[in-house]
């Protein structure tokens, strides 16, 4: 490979409790993406996916400005408030800010099929937009895969490929079933041949990196990618290709500036 695209697509800025970090910062982020090569970043906040969606937002909203052509926004939406996932929503997707959304059930306290995650599946279903969601275990990609085979032109990307061994079994059983789910390989541990089983079984299209950092070291995620046994033109897609695509398969999406 001759300076492939990286795109990350799956990070956070913010404190984490109980993981290491080499930091939490948008300057600190930039900074390790500056070390690695990494030309993009999709990104949402601590706060977004915890107790409060509308500060996090924000948070993201200042870091995509600080760094346009380096980060894409990702909305986060909290389904214990009704009224502010709409709101959300409506402040923030028109706003050139975000181009994708994440969600994370599990933080909830609840599953990917909670009624009032639908006004972000409605958008993205006529917007051909990408969802992150977090998953770990069976149950969560089967829950996951439910919601992906009723809005057939958003695009799901199963964060964490469904985590444990038996979710990622469940995760590539569901993605050969819904070409509109996409396989996000972050994890905080890596089970021998597991990309290259995902790519052996879906395809290299449908197979994206990402780190999770600041939870997990970038550098570590990385490595699983380029000495893994995936051919050269596999590992481009992977890389940064295929998240190239699908940003840009959103109606709107503001261009990538810098891309190869």
């Amino acid at each position: 490979m001759n300076n492939p695209l990286i795109i990350d697509a799956h990070l956070h800025i913010g404190k984490v409790n109980n993981f290491f970090s080499s930091g939490y910062s948008t300057e600190e982020l930039v900074n390790s993406m500056d070390r690695l090569g990494i030309s993009k970043g999709c990104v949402s906040s601590m706060y977004a996916i915890g107790p409060d969606a509308s500060k996090g937002n924000q948070e993201i909203v200042e870091a995509v400005r600080k760094y346009p052509d380096r980060l894409v926004g990702m909305l986060c939406v909290n389904p214990s408030y009704k009224e502010e996932v709409e709101e959300q929503i409506n402040i923030h997707m028109a706003s050139g800010c975000f181009q994708q959304f994440k969600l994370h059930p599990f933080l909830h306290g609840t599953d990917s099929h909670h009624e009032n995650y639908e006004p972000v599946y409605v958008y993205a279903q006529e917007h051909r937009a990408s969802i992150l969601i977090h998953t770990w275990g069976e149950r969560d990609v089967s829950v996951f895969s439910e919601v992906a085979s009723k809005f057939r032109e958003a695009i799901f990307i199963v964060g964490h490929a469904g985590g444990d061994i038996k979710g990622i079994q469940r995760a590539v059983m569901e993605a050969k079933k819904h070409d509109n789910i996409v396989l996000d390989i972050t994890s905080t541990w890596n089970y021998d041949g597991a990309i290259e089983f995902m790519v052996n079984q879906v395809g290299a299209d449908r197979v994206i990196f990402g780190s999770d950092a600041v939870f997990n070291s970038q550098s570590a995620a990385l490595g699983r990618v380029l000495y893994s046994r995936l051919t050269d033109n596999e590992k481009e897609k992977v890389l940064g290709l295929n998240m190239k695509r699908i940003l840009s398969l959103r109606k709107g999406a503001i261009s990538l500036k810098g891309e190869h």
